[in-house]
C-alpha cells in the first residue's frame, strides 16, 4: 500500500511473478485489480442482491438500500483498518483529467477504429476510464458530441451488424436442424439458436465474436446447454469455419481465444459441415452413456 503504483502496474506484477488471474478473465486487467480492492469479501463480508441479472438481459446493479447484508460470515483476510486506508486513497488517486485531453483522447480513439465505445475506452491503455468522461460531460453521450461523434448513425451501423449476425446464427440453425431430423434424429428448435435433441442435450449454435478492444476471440455460453456449435468467418474466406465444443471442456461461462496456445486448443474441435451432424448425433450418444455411467 505504500507504493504509489497504478492497477496497470500491479496488473503486470501479477502477470510476471505467474500468478493465475480469478475465472474466468483470461488475464489480469484494471477492473480485476480496483474489483479486488474494492471487495469487502476479503473482510469476511458478503452482500448478496447487488445485481439482477435476468434472462437474456444485461446485469443491472441494484439500489445500496436493497443489498443484503451478513458482515463477518467468514474470517477475512485483510483486516478493517487496512482495508478502509485503500478506500480513501483510491478516493483521492481518481486521476483528473482536464475537457481538452478526454476529447483529445476521444478523437486518437476514433481516428484508430472508426468508432468510439465504451469497450475501446476502456481497452486503451493508460487512457482516462469511461467513468472519467461521466464526471466531466454528464454522460458518454454528451462527450461524443463535443467531438461532433454522431452516436444515433454509429449505433444504428452497430445494430444492423448485430442484426446480421443473428440471422446468420438462425439460418444455420435451422439447416442443421434439418439435416439432423434427415438422419433420423429426434432433434427440435429450442428458442432461435438451440437444438435440443431426445429431449435432453442441448446443442447452442453460436458465432465467434472479435472486438478491436479485446484481441482474439470470445464465446458467451447461455443458459444450460451440453455442447456449443461454433462458427466463424474469415475475411478471405465465404465460408465459415465450424466447431463442436463439449461444454465439459469449458470453465466458466464465457470461451476465450486470445493466445496462440489457447487457439491451437480450439483446432482440435474444428468440423467440416458435411460431418457435423453425424458428430452432432455421435456426441448425444457419448453424453448418454457418460450420464448412465
Amino acid at each position: 500500500m505504500e507504493d504509489k503504483i497504478y492497477y496497470e502496474t500491479i496488473a503486470k506484477r501479477l502477470t510476471a511473478m505467474r500468478v493465475p488471474p480469478p475465472k474466468p478473465h483470461p488475464a489480469w486487467n484494471k477492473p480485476i485489480i480496483r474489483g479486488m480492492l474494492k471487495n469487502e469479501k476479503y473482510l469476511g463480508h458478503v452482500i448478496y442482491n447487488r445485481y439482477t441479472e435476468r434472462l437474456r438481459s444485461p446485469k443491472k446493479k441494484n439500489p445500496k438500500s436493497e443489498w443484503v447484508r451478513h458482515d463477518n460470515a467468514f474470517e477475512g483476510i485483510v483486516d478493517e483498518t487496512t482495508f478502509r486506508l485503500v478506500q480513501e486513497k483510491i478516493a483521492k488517486n481518481i486521476r483528473i483529467h482536464s475537457n481538452e485531453a478526454l476529447l483529445a483522447h476521444l478523437k486518437e480513439i476514433y481516428k484508430k477504429h472508426g468508432r468510439i465505445s465504451t469497450s475501446l475506452i476502456i481497452g486503451a491503455k493508460g487512457g482516462p476510464a469511461p467513468s472519467s468522461y461521466r464526471r466531466a460531460f454528464g454522460g458518454m453521450e454528451r462527450a461524443y458530441i463535443e467531438i461532433g461523434y454522431n452516436v444515433t448513425q454509429h449505433g444504428k451501423d452497430h445494430y444492423s451488424k448485430k442484426i446480421i449476425t443473428q440471422k446468420e446464427s438462425c439460418a444455420i440453425t435451422n439447416r442443421l436442424l434439418i439435416e439432423l431430423k434427415f438422419l433420423g434424429s429426434n432433434a427440435q428448435l429450442i428458442g432461435k439458436v438451440n437444438i435440443q435433441i431426445n429431449r435432453k442435450w442441448v446443442v447452442m449454435i453460436a458465432a465467434i465474436s472479435q472486438t478491436k478492444a479485446h484481441p482474439g476471440y470470445r464465446m458467451f455460453l447461455r443458459g444450460k446447454i451440453n455442447a456449443i456449435h461454433a462458427y466463424k468467418t474469415n475475411a478471405t474466406d465465404p465460408e465459415p469455419n465450424y466447431y463442436l465444443i463439449p461444454c465439459s471442456v469449458i470453465p466458466g461461462s464465457t470461451l476465450y481465444i486470445n493466445n496462440p496456445k489457447r487457439r491451437e486448443w480450439f483446432k482440435q474441435w474444428r468440423v467440416q459441415w458435411e460431418n457435423l451432424p453425424f458428430s452432432v448425433i455421435e456426441l448425444a450418444r457419448a453424453l448418454k452413456h457418460s450420464d448412465d455411467d
